[in-house]
């Protein structure tokens, strides 16, 4: 029962053996070879677009318009709309932007002071 295994094992390790010669010296097709390295190119290619995307970081958008910036503040100042609108009135009068008022506490007091015709002029 011994030389038996031993007889089938030593068969299995020369087909083993003969079958690693054989591949090795076998030609390489080119046609394979390219298209293998295409499609290891293509999945670097990919994971590094995916891995720029995954690290970009999202930034807000400039606000360029004075109107849409002095609701973003009032937004984030969480204002309701009758205090804006009454932050824009005090702006007119005193001749100044409403979003400085927002800014600089000193002038939004000096706003609120009773009127005294001189247009505000920062400390």
């Amino acid at each position: 029962m011994l030389s038996l295994t031993s007889t089938l094992a030593q068969a299995t390790q020369d087909e083993v053996l003969r079958s690693i010669s054989d591949n090795v010296g076998a030609s390489i097709d080119g046609n394979k070879l390219l298209a293998v390295l295409c499609a290891l190119a293509g999945t670097l290619i990919l994971v590094a677009i995916l891995n720029l995307r995954r690290n970009r970081q999202i930034a807000p958008k400039a606000m360029n318009h004075p109107a849409k910036l002095l609701k973003e503040v009032g937004r984030a100042l969480h204002l309701k709309p009758e205090q804006l609108k009454k932050i824009k009135s005090l702006a007119q009068q005193k001749n100044v932007q409403p979003l400085t008022l927002l800014i600089c506490p000193s002038l939004l007091a000096a706003a609120m002071k009773p009127r005294d015709d001189k247009p505000l002029q920062p400390k």
